[in-house]
């Protein structure tokens, strides 16, 4: 699950820095930097269950791996890189 969240992640970020790079669309740099910023959060985050198993010598369950990494996906990916709760009806315009 990890990996997959940071192949997609990470295809997502370079899709973004090759758009900035070839200027596809100048007038949407702002939002390029604001989608390269959450990728790199969101790949950071993707660590942390790890760095937290090895320095606190602490056992996480797999269920709990993957609701952490489920809720990063729904929070930062899904939410707010795509806009998704726009797509909602009566959603925040």
């Amino acid at each position: 699950m990890f990996l997959l969240t940071r192949i997609l992640v990470s295809v997502i970020l370079g899709l973004t820095i090759y758009q900035m790079i070839k200027a596809i669309n100048p007038d949407n740099n702002d939002n390029n930097i604001f989608v390269i910023t959450q990728c790199i959060l969101l790949l950071v985050y993707s660590f942390i269950p790890m760095i937290v198993e090895k320095k606190g010598n602490v056992e996480i369950s797999e269920a709990m791996k993957i609701l952490f990494i489920a809720f990063g996906i729904d929070s930062i990916l899904i939410g707010e890189i795509f806009g998704a709760i726009q797509l909602l009806p009566g959603g925040i315009k």
